[in-house]
Order: structure tokens, then C-alpha cells, then sequence
């Protein structure tokens, strides 16, 4: 019986420690006008640049949520046909905390994209202090 307790407690303990270690991005996808794009392909990209294989596509109102991501920084590529590829670098996710970028596309023809560095919109906002 004790052995078994052992094992229980074991497992609860490396599940907890896992559910501790992720976070989620959540968000928007609109178009300029701010109506919820359904369908937009969000891929996580490697740091050269090249998709992972992990990816998601918006909700019928434009939203979404990556679940289960390891902490640490994630680069998102979204795209969406008529409409520019934008590419989000530096987004920050810690555990056991959500992290929102939402975004406007734009209408354009081709294959252009536009980069964009990721910066958390309450940083700006916290008294010195905390930074």
C-alpha cells in the first residue's frame, strides 16, 4: 500500500511540475475594419525562420489560444489568403500565465509580410519600481 502511495504521489508531483511549466497565447485576428477573421493559419516558428509543425487556425469570430507552450520565447507567423503575412517575434510566455497579441491584417497581393517585434503592452504602464 505504501508503494502504492509512492507512485501516486510521484506522478501528482512531476504532472504538477509540468502544468507549471506552460503557458498559452491568446488573441484577435481581424481585418482593418476589426472584424474577426475566421480561418488565419498560426504557425510557431523555429528561430531560423522555419515552421515547427505546430500551428492553428482562428475561430469563426477571429480567435484563438495555443495551449500547453513550454515557457520561454516563441515567434508566431500569420497568414491568411488576400491578406499580408505578418510575422510576431520575441512573444514571451511564462507559466501559468496568458499572453495576448492581437492583430489587424491588411489587404495585399503576394507574398508580402511584415515583421513586428512583440512588446507587452503593460510594461509601459508599470511604475519603475517593478521593472
Amino acid at each position: 500500500m505504501k508503494q502504492l502511495f509512492f507512485l501516486v504521489a510521484a506522478l501528482g508531483l512531476v504532472l504538477s511540475t509540468f502544468a507549471q511549466n506552460t503557458g498559452r497565447i491568446e488573441g484577435l485576428v481581424a481585418d482593418t475594419s476589426g472584424t474577426g477573421l475566421k480561418g488565419v493559419s498560426i504557425d510557431i516558428l523555429d528561430k531560423s525562420g522555419a515552421r515547427t509543425g505546430r500551428d492553428i487556425a482562428t475561430r469563426t469570430d477571429g480567435s484563438y489560444a495555443m495551449i500547453n507552450l513550454a515557457a520561454g520565447r516563441y515567434n508566431l507567423q500569420y497568414s491568411y489568403s488576400g491578406y499580408c503575412i505578418v510575422v510576431v517575434h520575441g512573444i514571451i510566455v511564462t507559466s501559468d500565465h496568458d499572453t495576448e497579441v492581437n492583430l489587424h491584417l491588411h489587404h495585399c497581393s503576394g507574398r508580402e509580410y511584415e515583421a513586428v517585434e512583440y512588446k507587452r503592452p503593460f510594461q509601459n504602464r508599470m511604475p519603475k519600481y517593478f521593472k
